[in-house]
């Protein structure tokens, strides 16, 4: 028994000198790096701003990254400017002038030799890992694998999801759904990456698809009642007044109306406009409208089309 217990001594400080922990200081003497060793090998590291504020953390037993930025990188532009503003009400800094207050909150620079020593260590030893950033009401947590974002990703707001989705070699794919928060107050299912966009299936696909339903019905009750030309005019109004919402509305990516439902709408009733100017070319015997307005509606639909598929939409 007495055996027994001396091993157990023994191993308890054979394990006490197995891991330690060292800090490292700033000139000013407030600590920089507080590593964590386990038989003379890294295993965590946590670095601190001069400010006090953590930088990042990593553990390589667990594989998890924690990164706190100031930069607002993973944000939306109001959610950033929320955050700025709990930052400097945090460390009293004059919010006036932006730059100069986000550089008192950025660390100093470290040196190359440094910088791969504490921070690039962890992701030269962990190929596959987790990235959790913070930043003010919002954690992100997402996995990557050398160093390229592959598998999950999930933001929470307050400790509640907001959005979940998936990339695949760094490129968003596949469904992401998001929940309502102040900063987004809907609930979507979107479709990403499709030819470089994303396209809501709430607030962009089910009201085109509406919409293509009533133009359908509402062209079949005026050709059997003899007013189609009515009905090529109405689509016409309506496609220049959805033109111009969509050249027009400043674009703001936190509305759904003007990020969604105001583009399908263009889409549809823009598209529509040029489906049945052709059509009126082919079948002018039996349609009323002049042949002036179907080519000018067919040459003026097919250059805006052009023009928005493929540049404004890049900004809108």
């Amino acid at each position: 028994m007495r055996c027994i217990f001396t091993l157990f001594i023994l191993l308890i400080v054979a394990h006490s000198y197995a891991q330690y922990e060292r800090i490292i200081t700033y000139p000013s003497g407030k600590t920089e790096y507080i590593v964590n060793f386990e038989n003379d090998v890294v295993q965590k590291t946590i670095c601190i701003s001069p400010n006090g504020d953590t930088i990042y953390s990593w553990d390589l037993q667990k594989t998890v990254f924690n990164d706190y930025p100031v930069t607002g990188i993973y944000l939306t532009p109001n959610e950033y400017k929320a955050f700025k503003q709990q930052l400097f009400a945090k460390h009293n800094i004059n919010s006036k002038d932006t730059p100069i207050a986000l550089n008192e909150l950025t660390p100093p620079a470290p040196t190359i030799s440094e910088w791969k020593m504490m921070h690039e260590h962890f992701f030269n030893e962990v190929p596959k890992y987790t990235l959790i950033i913070h930043e003010g009401e919002f954690t992100i947590v997402t996995d990557y694998e050398n160093k390229i974002q592959q598998g999950s990703f999930k933001k929470y707001y307050h400790g509640l999801l907001v959005v979940n989705g998936q990339y695949e070699n760094g490129e968003r794919t596949g469904l992401w759904t998001y929940h309502p928060y102040p900063y987004y107050p809907y609930d979507d299912i979107e479709i990403v990456n499709i030819f470089g966009r994303d396209y809501s299936i709430l607030y962009y696909l089910f009201p085109s698809l509406l919409l293509i339903i009533v133009l359908i019905i509402a062209g079949r009750m005026t050709i059997k009642n003899d007013v189609y030309h009515l009905f090529f005019y109405i689509v016409m109004l309506f496609a220049a007044i959805a033109l111009i919402l969509r050249l027009y509305l400043p674009y703001n990516r936190e509305n759904i109306w003007i990020k969604e439902v105001v583009p399908a709408a263009w889409f549809t009733l823009w598209h529509a406009l040029i489906l049945l100017a052709v059509i009126n070319l082919f079948f002018s015997r039996r349609t009323k409208p002049p042949l002036l307005i179907n080519m000018i509606c067919l040459f003026v639909g097919l250059s805006f089309s052009i023009f928005i598929i493929f540049f404004k939409h890049l900004n809108f």
